[in-house]
């Protein structure tokens, strides 16, 4: 026991010792010191490393740049001029045979191509009408004679599906070793009457001359430089039969693939060797090539790895000199604190609990009564900081310029934990069913529930990241987050478990939006805002859940403006029902495809729709103009789809016309027959205006007079706009031709129907197609 009761008092005598804390300092100081500057030394070495590797990857940019424009001049681009040779195309498309023996124009306008291309290694030209192909290589044969079968099948199974000019890469090329690869250029166009070809020109590259010419420009010999398609596979040997996979293809590919950058530079063990790999997309479309330089990593840096060896000796000896250093500093700086510390024992002469205290415990006694009355202030000054702290936020999240313009001197003045965070992402958490909750507390009680949702949300979040919570206001609560400390799938399972400690201590349900990153505090109103607008998803989706901004995708601008045409024509109509139904699929459109603020789409639509019913010709029921902003703040109060559809629907109805009986009601009810009968026979073709007055036995003028006080347009423009309907789902449902389509809603002409197609929806048929993912 006496050993360890002499080594417990032996320690607390070297920690009550001010001579060994000033030691253990000076000795701690003088090696961060040395760590720091030799530190320094020793990782610039990897900045220089990495500029080289910088330049590696300019280098080969340049190399490909060259490449890539060669093989578009020389293959591509002169092949196109081959290809529209009158004699070349003659030989691809002529049904006349003569055309295709013609062995003298043939040979010497093929011959002189691959004389001015000596990366070509041969040309094949196919007709399918004759079954002939016409080969640099071999003498004229018929398609199933012809010893390449390999291109012969590819030729034979090729469907044209785009303009792109295809690269194709074989492996059976006769005359070649087995398996060696082969870049082959597919010039072809589609036929008239289906999508598959019924000529084409094949160019075949010479992989010896192109890797020849890689090998010329890779003007350094420890460097290998060779070619790779998107999925990996050889297009120029690598030399080094290690890169490859089991199944032949490029082992590291999935590294370039995955990243977003059309170039870049990294590091892997190859046969127990380190190696720098520099990659290159090329950037032209329709070839798809990688350029893979590969580099000794020893023999490029072989220099640097010395000097780093160098470095870590001198500074081991660095450190040895440092701790005598701090012997003899520490006993110099030590005299005077020693004869301040005598002279503050004087003064406590006879004070209780002193024979324990060190030497700096002593003095602070001395000088713990002048300092003691100013507790209170301290305290009084840390409440006004954190008061401060929230209104800076709650302006900077809510975009006040001001606060982005002085948000550096804030964040000095009061200690902001976020003030260096390299990426900053909002969660902003929305009280479900907030109008029951504001009508059961009242405004205090309403403060101290967002009050604790802060604490409890800086404390779910405390241990994964810094964060920040700021109340807002009315049903939100934001907390500000360091992004860069988590990755995405934690920072939602941190919210999961931030709604469970909600429900269970407050008893409240919260959705809960994230938004997106940003680089700076000084952004954080972006990522506010896109967190908002995640929140307004549950609408549609359901309070309680989770929304990520940037997992949403879509804009509803054309959706809503269909809807929003649907519902003025059944406003028109009169038909309250079937404008509830015209809500719904308004609503339905908007949840398949989000947008950034459905209550601001939804208060613009309704604001128009309005607007359109008072210009129409009718005795509305009286009403003031509806303000788009007072619509926003009404719908925005809305949290469930079933509730705004029946508040969007109750706005709207009340524009339809309260009419007396007898006339105007019959009036009503010949438009209603007449409307029933167009919807059931427009896309007759010979379905005219004549025949809807003839059925209701009406003149067509005094007819398309009804129309136009009711819904607004004449009978003839309703046909219309049902047969612009109707062409437009069969245009994006279904693969027939145009013209087809044009028949099929009711028109007798095709140049009258996409004349009408474009004056309603401001673009042709076939461009309106191609936008929306139709069949070409």
């Amino acid at each position: 026991m006496k050993p360890l009761k002499l080594l417990r008092n032996a320690s607390l005598s070297l920690k009550r010792s001010t001579y060994v804390k000033l030691l253990l300092s000076f000795i701690v100081l003088n090696i961060l010191n040395v760590v720091v500057v030799f530190g320094l030394y020793y990782f610039q070495s990897d900045r220089i490393m990495k500029e080289e590797i910088d330049r590696l990857s300019h280098k080969l940019l340049a190399q490909t740049q060259n490449v890539s424009n060669y093989l578009y001049t020389s293959t591509i681009k002169g092949g196109l001029d081959l290809y529209y040779d009158d004699t070349i195309y003659a030989a691809m498309f002529s049904g006349d045979e003569m055309d295709v023996y013609n062995q003298f124009k043939l040979a010497n306008r093929l011959n002189r191509f691959i004389q001015s291309n000596p990366i070509v290694h041969s040309i094949y030209l196919y007709n399918t009408q004759l079954d002939v192909v016409v080969s640099t290589a071999y003498s004229n044969k018929r398609i199933d004679q012809f010893p390449d079968t390999e291109m012969t099948g590819i030729v034979r199974d090729f469907h044209y599906r785009s303009p792109k000019i295809p690269f194709l890469l074989r492996h059976a090329m006769p005359s070649k070793p087995e398996g060696a690869p082969t870049l082959s250029l597919l010039l072809s166009e589609p036929s008239s009457r289906a999508d598959y070809i019924e000529g084409a020109m094949i160019i075949n590259i010479d992989d010896d001359q192109l890797q020849n010419m890689l090998s010329e420009l890779s003007s350094d010999p420890i460097n290998k430089l060779f070619i790779l398609q998107d999925d990996g596979s050889f297009v120029t040997s690598a030399g080094m039969p290690s890169l490859a996979n089991e199944k032949g293809k490029f082992k590291y590919q999935q590294a370039i693939a995955e990243s977003s950058s059309p170039n870049g530079t990294f590091i892997e063990n190859i046969d127990g060797e380190k190696y720098v790999l520099a990659y290159q997309r090329t950037n032209l479309e329709s070839t798809g090539f990688t350029y893979v330089s590969l580099y000794p990593y020893t023999k490029l840096f072989g220099s640097l790895i010395r000097i780093r060896e160098l470095t870590m000796i001198g500074s081991g000896m660095l450190i040895a000199l440092s701790l005598l250093l701090s012997v003899l500093l520490s006993k110099r700086l030590y005299v005077p604190i020693q004869s301040l510390a005598q002279f503050a024992k004087k003064q406590l002469r006879g004070a209780p609990d002193t024979a324990k205290d060190g030497d700096l415990a002593t003095i602070s006694r001395v000088f713990a009564n002048v300092i003691k009355d100013n507790e209170s202030l301290g305290i009084a000054s840390s409440r006004m900081r954190l008061l401060l702290r929230d209104q800076l936020l709650r302006s900077l999240l809510l975009g006040h310029k001001d606060s982005r313009i002085a948000l550096n001197r804030w964040v000095k003045e009061h200690r902001l934990a976020l003030g260096d965070a390299e990426r900053v992402r909002v969660v902003l958490c929305r009280i479900d069913g907030y109008r029951a909750f504001e009508n059961r507390y009242d405004q205090e009680s309403r403060y101290l529930f967002r009050y604790a949702m802060r604490n409890i949300a800086e404390e779910t979040f405390a241990g994964a990241c810094r964060p920040i919570a700021v109340e807002i206001g009315e049903d939100q609560i934001a907390v500000l987050v360091d992004a860069s400390s988590l990755s995405e799938d934690a920072l939602i399972a941190d919210v999961r478990q931030l709604q469970h400690n909600v429900g269970e201590y407050l008893k409240l349900g919260v959705t809960v939006g994230i938004g997106d990153t940003v680089e700076a505090l000084s952004e954080a109103d972006y990522s506010y805002e896109s967190a908002l607008s995640a929140t307004h998803c549950r609408l549609f989706r359901g309070p309680g859940a989770v929304h990520v901004h940037d997992r949403l995708f879509g804009q509803t601008e054309e959706a809503s403006y269909d809807r929003e045409k649907a519902i003025l024509d059944e406003l028109r109509l009169g038909r309250p029902h079937k404008t509830k139904e015209a809500v719904d699929g308004l609503l339905l459109a908007l949840d398949r495809h989000p947008c950034r603020d459905p209550y601001a789409v939804l208060a613009r639509i309704v604001a128009n729709v309005a607007k359109a019913m008072q210009a129409m010709p009718q005795k509305l029921a009286p009403r003031r103009a509806l303000n788009e902003e007072e619509l926003y703040a009404k719908l925005s109060q809305v949290e469930t789809a079933d509730d705004m559809s029946a508040c969007v629907t109750e706005i709207l109805v009340g524009f339809i016309e309260h009419k007396e009986e007898g006339k105007i009601a019959k009036a009503a009810g010949t438009i209603e027959r007449g409307v029933q009968y167009i919807d059931a026979n427009y896309s007759r073709v010979e379905f005219s205006v004549n025949d809807v007055a003839e059925h209701l036995r009406y003149s067509v003028s005094y007819l398309n007079k009804l129309f136009n006080d009711s819904i607004g347009f004449s009978v003839h423009e309703y046909i219309n706009r049902k047969r612009l309907q109707r062409s437009k789902e069969l245009i994006e449902k279904s693969d027939a031709l145009i013209n087809d389509i044009a028949a099929m809603a009711g028109f007798s002409s095709s140049n009258y129907f996409y004349f009408v197609f474009k004056k309603e929806f401001g673009m042709t048929p076939n461009a309106y197609r191609k936008q929306h993912g139709g069949a070409e």
